[in-house]
């Protein structure tokens, strides 16, 4: 078979080599397990890549395998160059099973090396925090020691997930392996698996993979589940590939010598003419119509754009799409936009000045900034120096060192060296005049480990607003942070502190119930003449002061509105003085006596208890509303005599005098509001809780 049977694989990869190439590298995958690690194979046509099995040495080209899901070490990327000859090599099938292509070489898996996908590790190493820890050492910042992929007493398949903080982000460690309901369980190596997920080696967002032979993950999700591909009907695999030689259209695979056309979501028709040996004989091939409108897909080592199919991946071309582990420009570029968000253009990358390749790796010297520095030259950045790059590192990263410059190729924001290291400043660090150092992580005071987790017993990952960074401290006592509770919502340890969020963006523990302080449980404030507003305890029942638990004052009138606090809160105004204190109303109206209502002279007297509800004068809107003006009082509605009436509140038995249903604000201490179902309708009541209220007002 010619090159042209292969040149839609060979075109991904023409920087390594081809056809024409006589002395080209392999980047190794890996087989089932482990694998047989694709290592060698150098035939006289050129550099190939090998994503499982073995390799056999061919004279017209090296040999593409399928298969293994776990990616071994591999081979390492030489050459460059090289065209497609029409005698090129032949496509294998070698290994046994799985659906992803390597990562390439030694960019990942490797003891310090991101994970590869799956969470995979290389000779039983742990996957901790994103990054590899070889077997036989310590899993920080998790406990315990890396053993087969397992950190102590977590991280392994049946095993409880990985933590470090008392409330933090859980993590599985090892391969094929991902936390569900606190246990890790197996992850994409089966059909109704969880799919693994796994961080995307050019935007570092999550991707969600599935690691078996025959499948595909079925959304982009954390709910994502692996289902079978490849069979006629059945969604498309990895590549866009089917089995048969069906091909992919419309994101599902057709049948060989059937039409490639599609009825989802009205998008058929017959323009992919017949499929024939895995080609749409219409769509997908190089300057063709994209196979499909609802999810168009091109051959391997196309991209579709604009509605047709193009090369991508090599020098100056547009990016390949990435995920699931495959890259998107060929060994030794690098694609310009790493969001995967854009389109990007694929550039040299590797040499002097040039960014930095796949894994921050550069040819020689020093990857920097996201720029390779040559061995020996200055390491500049943002007009700060971190000396000279020395053998393949710069003066950073390390214990006491200024942190690194944040890329985003660095995919857990940790610019220092190793995981039990991180940088006493935010990541966006290099807008600030001096960069921070390099420390211990996860340690009282210093900067939470990757994962936001602490290795002290008793510490939290907490926000600190005098470093603008995540810090580990102690929580939960009073005058200490708040800590993190289930879903998300903040809480003390303290039984007499509530979190106080008024001060603090994460909040802190403070003593309740006192003027000025947070309120406790139930919007309840416990010091004299006191109430809840605003989550905060004001002084109350003072004349221009808002109503006391009950609505009560210490003189003079409690003035509350129909329908609740719509045009204030309830507010204590002293005898004599105007009762409608609303924003909207007129400077005159009737005044506050000395029995609690209003009274105006030649008016029949209202907001009394047992008295009609006072209406007020008409404002912006041209409409009135109704209030009361008599401490321990609120105005009710009847829709028997379509009548407003004052009616006493808040003591045992009695109406709410609000309906906050659970609120002890709208009740006498110490009851609480709750509400019964009666007669078509909810009723609130104070209900009794443990002994009879007093009223703090006796003169009515």
């Amino acid at each position: 078979m010619g090159c042209f049977a292969v040149v839609v694989l060979a075109a991904a990869f023409l920087a390594m080599g081809g056809c024409n190439s006589s002395d080209k590298g392999i980047t190794g995958g890996g087989g089932q397990g482990a694998g047989t690690a694709g290592a060698g194979a150098n035939g006289s046509g050129g550099g190939v890549v090998i994503a499982g099995g073995t390799t056999q040495p061919t004279s017209g080209g090296g040999v593409v395998g399928t298969g293994g899901i776990v990616p071994g070490t591999g081979g390492t990327v030489l050459g460059t160059g090289g065209t497609v000859s029409p005698t090129g090599g032949i496509a294998g099938t070698g290994g046994t099973g799985g659906t992803l292509p390597s990562t390439g070489g030694s960019t990942c898996g490797a003891v310090g090396k991101a994970c590869c996908v799956g969470n995979t590790c290389t000779g039983g190493g742990c996957c901790v925090s994103g990054l590899c820890v070889g077997s036989g050492s310590a899993c920080t910042p998790l406990s315990g020691t890396c053993s087969n992929g397992t950190c102590g007493t977590c991280g392994g398949p049946g095993m409880p997930c990985c933590s470090t903080s008392i409330m933090g982000t859980n993590s599985c460690t090892a391969s094929g392996t991902r936390c569900q309901s606190g246990l890790c369980a197996l992850c994409g190596s089966s059909a109704g698996a969880p799919c693994c997920e796994t961080m995307d080696s050019s935007s570092g967002f999550a991707t969600y993979v599935c690691t078996g032979s025959g499948l595909v993950c079925s959304e982009s999700s954390s709910y994502a589940m692996c289902s079978t591909c490849g069979k006629p009907g059945s969604a498309c695999c990895a590549g866009n590939t089917c089995e048969g030689g069906g091909c992919c259209y419309d994101g599902r695979c057709v049948g060989e010598n059937s039409t490639c056309s599609s009825t989802i979501l009205g998008t058929g028709g017959s323009s992919g003419g017949t499929c024939v040996a895995g080609h749409c004989a219409g769509c997908g091939s190089q300057n063709q119509p994209c196979c499909g409108t609802y999810s168009p897909s091109c051959a391997s080592g196309l991209l579709c754009r604009n509605g047709a199919c193009s090369t991508c991946g090599g020098l100056g071309e547009a990016c390949c799409s990435a995920g699931g582990g495959t890259d998107p420009c060929v060994a030794g570029a690098i694609c310009s936009d790493t969001s995967g968000m854009l389109d990007g253009l694929c550039a040299k990358c590797g040499g002097p000045g040039e960014g930095c390749c796949a894994g921050d790796t550069c040819s020689s010297g020093c990857c920097f900034g996201g720029r390779c520095v040559a061995e020996g030259s200055d390491c500049t950045y943002d007009y700060n120096s971190f000396g000279q790059c020395k053998n393949g590192r710069c003066g950073c990263g390390n214990l006491n060192q200024p942190c690194c410059p944040y890329t985003a190729s660095t995919m857990s924001d940790n610019t220092c060296s190793s995981p039990d290291l991180a940088c006493t400043s935010p990541s966006y660090y290099y807008l600030l005049s001096t960069p921070g150092q390099c420390v211990t992580c996860g340690t009282a005071g210093n900067p939470c480990c990757a994962g936001s987790t602490c290795t002290g017993a008793g510490l939290e990952c907490i926000y600190d607003s005098l470093t603008d960074n995540y810090t580990c401290q102690t929580c939960g006592e009073l005058g200490q942070s708040c800590c993190t509770a289930d879903l998300g919502t903040k809480a003390c340890k303290d039984s007499t502190a509530v979190c106080d969020t008024y001060t603090s963006f994460n909040g802190i523990c403070a003593v309740c119930g006192s003027a000025g302080g947070p309120c406790c449980a139930g919007s309840v404030c416990t010091e004299a003449n006191t109430s809840c507003s605003d989550s905060r305890c004001v002084k109350c029942g003072t004349p221009g002061s808002q109503c006391c638990q009950g609505n009560m004052c210490t003189s003079g009138c409690c003035v509350s509105y129909y329908g609740g606090s719509g045009y204030g809160d309830p507010t204590c105004v002293s005898t004599g003085s105007i009762c409608d204190t609303s924003f909207y109303s007129y400077s005159t109206g009737p005044t506050c006596a000395k029995d609690g209502s209003c009274q105006e002279t030649g008016t029949t007297p209202c907001g009394g208890i047992g008295e009609s509800c006072c209406t007020s004068a008409t404002f912006s809107t041209m409409t009135s509303y109704n209030y009361c003006s008599a401490p321990g009082s609120r105005c009710t509605y009847s829709s028997s005599t379509l009548s407003y009436t004052c009616t006493a509140c808040g003591d045992k038995g009695q109406p709410c005098c609000s309906d906050m249903y659970g609120s002890m604000g709208s009740c006498l201490s110490p009851y609480t509001c709750s509400s019964s179902y009666s007669g078509g309708s909810y009723v609130s009541t104070c209900s009794a809780s443990t002994s009879t209220a007093t009223s703090i007002s006796t003169a009515y």
